[in-house]
């Protein structure tokens, strides 16, 4: 039996860009004093290189001099371009020149190229071994220098993958839970810091957010991280959706910012079940690591980390029951109580709110807040569609028993595909 084996388009352009580097730089080097690192796309971030003045200091009093395009690669070198609409990049071959305080230099070979049609890059970095810590904090600076401090930074997306913009208030959920949830959060960074500092323990909190889709858990982060904004803390949101998926190395990074962090730090973690399939083997035991603090690196000004979960039951029994993993875990539950079901009603009709919508209110009951939402925007779309003034009752009792009927489908569906694969195996 033959097995073929079939390289991504990562793999490829990753082997390409390698091959050039040791071949260019590292055979004329120690290569055991020489590194090939996959690097941060914000080394190539234009408005960052633009910013970094001689003046300013980073690491251990280095400073960046300039980089310079090395136009003997066989990667074009494009100078700029608009990345996904957002942040404005390069791509190419390109030396940079670092100096410390004393005059002692360093260089470092910065490869970046396309592997997409969607205008996706990869990036690799060639360095001396000793100054991984100083490439690492000269990253750290042009994440600042990047975007604003009022936004988020993102690990492992774009930009706007996330961007904090929901207050608190706004978010219909059952006060017990908000007002718990955001005393944990706000007592940590105000006392718990000093408490786990004093005890000699990193300041590192866990909490997970756990319920079905669609109950706000995002909602509650990204509130969180606008609130955290506010405070003058960092907020990082850590991504699965680029080209490489929940990979533990992201997690690893975000950690890696916060240390190098001279503020309280937010870390956001969606979809935490996903970081710990056992895609590679190890990813697991490099995720409980970190939950366990092994690999959490400090930052002294305190690091919460809020993850969120669709499916609790997916976790490693080792993460959900052994102290010290997750600190705190928060049910997130559809909606259980009519005048929760009734707020969201008021709250997405908005202007289009009657008194007699709320009649509905109680066959809402026991579906998450996304179930309302879609309900409202169905009625909002046939409202317009025929051409009327106002949503009534009967458009929104039309469009509730549209998506439940839908629901029952798909459940029936699903069902019938899980029960036939199961009858199929016995």
């Amino acid at each position: 039996m033959t097995c073929n084996i079939v390289e991504t388009p990562t793999q490829l352009k990753m082997d390409e860009m390698a091959l050039w580097l040791r071949e260019m730089y590292l055979s004329q080097q120690d290569e055991e004093s020489w590194v090939i690192i996959v690097a941060s796309d914000i080394a190539m971030n234009m408005a960052a290189l633009k910013n970094f003045t001689s003046g300013i200091v980073f690491g251990d009093d280095w400073h960046f001099l300039g980089s310079s395009a090395l136009n003997d690669a066989p990667f074009p070198v494009i100078h700029q371009f608009e990345f996904k609409g957002d942040l404005t990049m390069r791509v190419g071959a390109f030396a940079y020149e670092f100096q410390h305080a004393d005059g002692s230099p360093f260089e470092v070979i910065v490869t970046s190229a396309y592997y997409s049609d969607e205008q996706w890059t990869l990036t690799l970095a060639a360095l001396p071994r000793e100054h991984l810590a100083t490439w690492g904090a000269f990253c750290e600076m042009c994440y600042k220098l990047s975007s604003p401090e009022e936004r988020v930074t993102i690990v492992g997306g774009r930009q706007t993958d996330f961007v904090p913009s929901i207050q608190w208030d706004d978010i219909i959920l059952p006060d017990e839970i908000k007002s718990d949830l955001f005393q944990d959060v706000q007592s940590f960074f105000q006392r718990g810091v000093g408490i786990y500092n004093r005890l000699q323990l990193n300041p590192f909190r866990k909490i997970l957010l756990a319920g079905p889709p669609g109950t706000g858990k995002t909602m509650l982060c990204n509130s969180l991280a606008l609130w955290a904004i506010e405070q003058g803390y960092r907020a990082i949101y850590v991504s699965g959706a680029d080209q490489y998926g929940a990979e533990f190395y992201k997690v690893h990074q975000a950690l890696y910012l916060a240390q190098m962090s001279d503020t309280p730090t937010l870390i956001i973690v969606e979809e935490l079940d996903a970081f710990l399939e056992e895609r590679e083997g190890k990813q697991k035991a490099l995720v409980l690591n970190v939950l366990d603090g092994v690999e959490a690196l400090k930052n002294e000004h305190g690091t919460l980390l809020i993850a969120t979960t669709n499916y609790p039951e997916a976790i490693d029994v080792r993460v959900l029951k052994r102290p010290g993993r997750l600190d705190r875990i928060y049910m997130i539950p559809e909606i259980k109580d009519r005048r929760i079901a009734e707020a969201m009603l008021r709250k997405y009709l908005g202007d289009e709110w009657r008194n007699e919508h709320a009649a509905i209110a109680s066959e809402m009951v026991d579906y998450p807040g996304a179930f309302i939402r879609e309900v409202v925007v169905y009625a909002l779309t046939q409202m317009v569609t025929n051409d009327e003034t106002e949503v009534t009752l009967a458009q929104l009792r039309n469009s509730l028993d549209k998506l439940k009927t839908q629901i029952d489908e798909r459940d029936q569906y699903i069902g019938f595909r899980v029960n036939g694969k199961v009858a199929e195996m016995n």
